[in-house]
């Protein structure tokens, strides 16, 4: 993948669908629901990196939710303008405020030593940038955290 190569129109709902199938499993104790609005097809992006970001923000929502009696995930997608925003919610754990910070640096991890890297989000983080997009994370008020990812439409034209 070159690294000048401009982002180009990918499917997120074949992305998204590829994603679930592969953690099927896993989601098996989950209650996921994807809400993605009619008018959501493409993303300027590519196939590859859209499907890790999108698995990376399942795998970390399942395992955050694990010591939930209920585990909850919502992934929403909604067009405004040039802009798709795409949201990972889950009910999961969450992550102390002071780490929101660095969450998307190199080998921050809240997970046990063995279990993870921590460079799922940086990877993330980076595949983001790559397509042009960004992404934010933030606690919910009551419970859980919420991804907000920000790419570009392909323009109609």
């Amino acid at each position: 993948f070159n690294r000048l190569e401009k982002p180009k129109p990918v499917s997120l709902t074949d992305a998204l669908q590829e994603v679930l199938r592969i953690h099927q499993e896993a989601l098996e104790r989950v209650d996921i629901r994807v809400r993605i609005a009619s008018d959501v097809s493409l993303v300027m992006g590519e196939e590859a990196r859209l499907r890790q970001v999108l698995g990376n923000l399942i795998s970390n929502a399942i395992d955050a939710t694990k010591h939930q009696a209920t585990a909850k995930i919502i992934v929403s997608a909604h067009q405004d303008g040039d802009k798709l925003t795409i949201q990972v919610t889950d009910n999961g754990c969450g992550v102390e405020e002071d780490k929101l910070a660095t969450i998307f640096e190199p080998f921050h991890t809240n997970k046990k030593i063995g279990e993870g890297l921590g460079l799922g989000l940086a990877i993330t983080a980076n595949n983001m940038r790559d397509m042009q997009g960004t992404i934010v994370a933030k606690n919910n008020a009551d419970q859980g955290m919420t991804f907000t990812l920000t790419m570009q439409v392909p323009n109609n034209k």
